[in-house]
């Protein structure tokens, strides 16, 4: 599942969140018995994704439904936002272009044979220099550059597609399913796997720059920030890995229990751990050092995003914490009616969630 932003560190620039305790501004409720996440959010509408099959697009200001688009099956994933248009990843296996003002079909892809995950989109430059299809990071003598849409599915194989069109300019294939939302920060997709490794992929090209093979268990959706990669595993493990040569830089490992997916906002990494397990950690990010530690009062797995100093943490336990980004001391917690370890997204002073089966309600916290 996507988080905040392409490079998905979950943290939101130029956003406060709420910071003081939350009244909900308003929720809206979609079929009984489904999970919903807010997969996107701009500051005029709020995009959620739901296992009902339909995707829907809600007034931030007052939560009533614009449109919604109706998939044949299965959960939707929508995520991605450029060219006026909304990426849509499903469980029918199929990659939808949806535009996002009517909701209206601009192209699909269905060449997968397995579930679609939520899409990224970044800009490839081309370039005449040899040594920029080769590394990330280089400065290219001259460009050309267009936006790419990469799409992981359960087929095993990653693939880009033109944004405008839906057209296949390659797929990069694996030797298991993805387990992630690809990632991606110039010119370079990573992608977790169920093989247990995470792989650096050209976007320009699909060329394989690099694999990562440390882990013992499937990797999860990883986060980027400056020229590192961080993922977990299942392995109960948080890597740090250098971006452009696929090294570990350090790692970090803490109890049996499950690690969530990475989140980073002011140098921090955050993991938290369940579903028994109480704890969220913060790492320095540049050391792995241990800066706080956070005890949820009841167990689960967690969801984290962050803004302006504020770290919100959806729990299984039914509930959102909002805990102090620098200190990791409490400052308010809000209470569902069912779990609250799903996607969320902040814009402005407001928090965007979802909940899972049986509730399905979104909710605007402010």
């Amino acid at each position: 599942m996507a988080n905040a932003n392409s490079t998905q560190t979950g943290a939101v620039p130029r956003s406060t969140g709420p910071t003081d305790p939350v009244d909900v501004r308003w929720r809206f409720e979609t079929a009984a018995g489904h999970r919903t996440f807010v997969g996107a959010a701009t500051t005029d509408t709020v995009f959620v994704g739901s296992s009902d099959t339909a995707v829907y697009a809600l007034d931030a200001a007052t939560g009533s439904e614009r449109w919604r688009f109706e998939t044949p099956t299965g959960e939707t994933r929508p995520t991605a936002l450029t060219n006026d248009t909304l990426y849509v990843g499903s469980d029918d296996t199929n990659v939808y272009a949806v535009d996002l003002a009517t909701g209206t079909e601009r192209w699909r892809f269905t060449e997968a044979t397995d579930r679609t995950e939520a899409p990224a989109v970044g800009t490839v430059t081309r370039s005449s220099s040899p040594q920029y299809e080769n590394a990330p990071w280089t400065t290219p003598r001259s460009t050309d550059a267009s936006d790419i849409v990469i799409v992981s599915s359960g087929d095993g194989s990653v693939y880009a597609l033109d944004a405008v069109t839906g057209e296949e300019h390659w797929r990069f294939d694996k030797p298991a399913d993805a387990t992630s939302t690809p990632t991606v920060v110039n010119g370079t997709a990573f992608v977790g796997s169920a093989d247990t490794k995470l792989y650096a992929v050209s976007m320009a090209t699909g060329e394989d720059r690099w694999q990562f093979d440390d882990a013992t268990n499937p990797t999860s959706l990883p986060a980027v920030a400056g020229r590192t990669v961080y993922i977990t595993s299942l392995n109960n493990i948080l890597y740090a890995v250098n971006a452009v040569t696929g090294k570990k830089r350090w790692r970090f490992k803490q109890g049996t229990d499950w690690m969530s997916d990475p989140m980073i906002a002011d140098g921090n990494v955050y993991v938290g751990r369940g579903p028994v397990d109480t704890s969220v950690h913060a790492l320095n990010a540049m050391t792995g050092e241990e800066r706080w530690r956070f005890e949820k009062p009841r167990s689960g797995t967690v969801f984290m995003s962050a803004a302006a100093g504020t770290v919100y943490i959806g729990n299984a336990d039914t509930t959102m914490y909002a805990v102090d980004a620098a200190t990791g001391v409490e400052r308010w917690r809000f209470e569902a009616s069912t779990d609250m370890s799903i996607p969320s997204a902040v814009v402005g002073e407001t928090l965007y969630v979802g909940s899972d089966i049986p509730d399905g309600t979104v909710y605007a916290l402010v």
